[in-house]
């Protein structure tokens, strides 16, 4: 994007609503912490500038956090949703042996995350996270991707089945498309990249242990926060999601454990469950893989509308405010489980 297309875009827009997926869940939460900074930044006189107002982020099958995320890989592909064994049960305890003996995943990931303490750039933490990510992906995620021969974005499909339509590359690279977005001549979108992919995973960035951090830094200022999942992804599973959404640490997070499952309904059609109080919601949409708006469009499109607006993801019909009721603290070991 050009620089007068982005100072357009951005004079006449002063609030911010970001809508992430996948590995967004990385860029999501970093951008949006940014943001915040460099607003306070502003208020303060440090820097000259325009005030964003941090309102929604919205993060759809999110990659957040690989050491509460990877424990869930070999759960899922056995015990999912949709009672699919997408794996034999030796490959199942290869993935569960890889994540927990010593000097496995999680010992790895450990290790990355206490040298991102100390030293967030430092060439031991990029080569710590390069090669705890390498262990992790290779060998607690990916047996799915070798042996299962179905797709890492939807377990009811095949491995050689796209998520998205065929078109969609070709209305991206689309003249028209490249002067709408301000998109330079000299650039063409493609669907995936291996240089990209090798430079983030060189990076250590898969494993860095900062995201979390950053969606409670934001859930204790006041941005609302939505975690989104399709129930059919493996990649981005939703057992992962909830535990993200579990584990994150703010001022509501106990009310927000303690808070039950409500039915999702679009169109007065039940189409998943929501787990929601004050600014933090997180959904599983049923019969959904890892592109929610391409497998249930109208769905997303009630999520998207009901967060921009302040309403319940649930139903729409309620104010955050209204959503902010102190669940029975009791109820909590009722309210975890994947059904």
């Amino acid at each position: 994007m050009d620089g007068e297309v982005r100072f357009k875009f951005f004079f006449w827009y002063s609030f911010a609503d970001d809508f992430e997926n996948s590995y967004g869940g990385h860029y999501g939460p970093a951008f949006y912490r940014y943001f915040y900074e460099q607003n306070e930044a502003i208020k303060s006189g440090e820097l000259s500038g325009l005030e964003l107002e941090l309102k929604t982020l919205g993060i759809g099958n999110g990659i957040i956090d690989a050491a509460i995320q990877f424990p869930f890989y070999a759960d899922f592909a056995v015990n999912n949703t949709y009672g699919i064994q997408t794996l034999d049960e030796k490959w199942v305890d290869y993935m569960t042996t890889a994540c927990y003996m010593t000097n496995g995943c999680l010992d790895q990931l450990w290790r990355c995350g206490q040298s991102y303490g100390e030293d967030t750039n430092s060439d031991t933490t990029r080569a710590l996270c390069s090669q705890a990510a390498s262990m992790c992906r290779d060998n607690v995620e990916g047996p799915y991707y070798s042996y299962s021969q179905r797709s890492m974005y939807d377990i009811r499909k095949a491995s050689n089945q796209r998520p998205y339509p065929d078109f969609m590359v070709k209305y991206l690279n689309a003249p028209t498309t490249r002067e709408a977005l301000g998109v330079g001549v000299d650039f063409t979108y493609e669907d995936s990249s291996y240089d990209v992919y090798l430079a983030f995973q060189h990076s250590g960035d898969y494993a860095y242990p900062r995201f979390l951090q950053d969606l409670e830094f934001l859930l204790d200022r006041g941005t609302r926060i939505l975690l989104v999942y399709g129930d059919a992804d493996y990649i981005g599973n939703w057992f992962g999601g909830e535990a993200i959404s579990l584990a994150l640490n703010y001022t509501q997070s106990t009310f927000f454990r303690a808070t039950p499952y409500k039915s999702l309904l679009s169109g007065e059609v039940e189409s998943g469950k929501v787990r929601e109080f004050g600014n933090l919601s997180f959904a599983v949409v049923h019969e959904s893989g890892h592109l929610i708006s391409v497998d249930k469009p109208g769905v997303a499109l009630d999520l998207y509308n009901r967060a921009v607006w302040g309403r319940d993801l649930a139903t729409g019909e309620k104010t955050l405010d209204e959503i902010m009721q102190i669940p029975l603290i009791p109820d909590l070991p009722s309210n975890i489980g994947h059904k």
